[in-house]
């Protein structure tokens, strides 16, 4: 399958179209921080600071406090798009990594991407 493509405004104001980042695999990683769940936050570090320079990682999420340009608030009006095509429910912990050829390689819990991600990537 071929992932769809969308513009995003991050956290921090900046505005960018997925379509700039096909140099290397996209994570767009779903976090939830309702009801206290920091795991899936920290997941998303976790898979950043692993990969570093290998990847584009994406987190969606709602209202956010760590402000970058990887960061999507989904309560943004803005991003319905990117809601629409990636996430789907209000709270929701699914990951997607797309590989350059824009194809969606596989999905998983955020929690469990030490089982997933080394079957696609390095962590060199």
């Amino acid at each position: 399958m071929i992932a769809p493509e969308f513009i995003y405004k991050s956290v921090s104001g900046h505005r960018f179209k997925t379509d700039s980042l096909h140099d290397r695999p996209l994570i767009i990683a779903n976090s939830c921080g309702c009801g206290g769940d920091k795991k899936s936050t920290q997941a998303f570090l976790d898979i950043k600071e692993t990969y570093k320079d290998q990847i584009y990682a994406l987190r969606l999420d709602s209202g956010i406090d760590k402000i970058n340009d990887w960061n999507i608030d989904m309560n943004e009006d803005f991003i319905k798009d990117a809601y629409d095509k990636f996430r789907q429910a209000y709270c929701s912990r699914i990951c997607y990594i797309i590989g350059e050829n824009r194809r969606v390689l596989d999905k998983f819990e955020i929690a469990d991407w030490k089982s997933f991600l080394p079957k696609y990537l390095s962590d060199n």
